[in-house]
């Protein structure tokens, strides 16, 4: 299948290989297959969701292939996780072993059969500091790189 026309529409579909997922959804003409992407629903967790997660969710929202929210665990949280934001998402990332910890406490239902990740950031970053922003590419990067 010629996959030309798919790299003009989708200019970043060949730079971030594993980021994607392509599924066949039916046929067209003599064309052959039309594709429909799938982006991975990613959940970003920290304590407050008010400077890491909430960072993660701005510099990712422009990666084509995810689509990404964020939540916290606390009480205080700006947007507190709740069962239905684990079922939307494909991926829980957090940014604390604790934190998976807690989301196992409170949701084991909704979180056994998840793939969850844990980054090891800890709790010493601004919201959209440079630091925190280097280490969350990198990070992101090397998990969905080699999975």
């Amino acid at each position: 299948m010629d996959m030309s026309h798919l790299r003009r529409q989708f200019p970043n579909l060949g730079r971030n290989p594993g980021f994607c997922r392509i599924a066949v959804v039916g046929r067209f003409g003599q064309a052959g297959r039309r594709l429909k992407l799938s982006r991975t629903k990613i959940l970003f967790i920290c304590s407050r969701n008010r400077r890491r997660s909430l960072t993660a969710e701005t510099l990712f929202k422009g990666e084509p292939a995810w689509d990404v929210r964020s939540a916290g665990t606390e009480d205080a949280a700006r947007i507190k996780v709740t069962a239905g934001q684990l079922g939307w998402a494909d991926v829980v990332v957090v940014m604390e072993k604790r934190h998976k910890e807690r989301l196992r406490q409170k949701f084991p239902g909704e979180l056994a059969a998840k793939r969850c990740v844990c980054l090891f950031i800890p709790d010493d970053y601004e919201f959209m500091d440079a630091g925190l922003v280097e280490m969350l590419r990198e990070k992101m990067r090397d998990i969905f790189l080699r999975s």
